[in-house]
């Protein structure tokens, strides 16, 4: 179960990383309208609640290596009940671009 919540995240992680532009810093903004933003005591705490398997210290490696802009905050969007897929997973993205307010 870890192994597929990793690999969940870091295809998003992929994602992030595909949207910043090569060379510039990433920017610190806000969360797109349908994700929350939460710390990562939020983030482990939510994994927690919802079953994830894995220790704090894992669940934060995983959290950390999604992190472009290094601000300790990810945007999470629940995913549909779907049978076959855990509630703990989530799209998880990066707080890197830009949002209109």
């Amino acid at each position: 179960m870890l192994k597929r919540s990793m690999t969940v995240l870091a295809v998003a992680g992929c994602a992030a990383l595909a949207a910043a532009p090569s060379g510039a810093a990433p920017p610190t903004g806000g969360c797109p309208p349908a994700f929350d933003a939460l710390t990562f005591a939020e983030a482990i705490e939510l994994a927690h609640e919802t079953g994830a398997p894995g220790t704090d210290e894992e669940l934060l490696a995983i959290l950390v290596s999604l992190d472009k802009n290094q601000d300790e905050v990810l945007c999470f969007q629940d995913l549909p009940d779907t049978p076959g897929i855990p509630p703990f997973f989530f799209n998880v993205i990066d707080n890197t671009a830009s949002v209109p307010s």
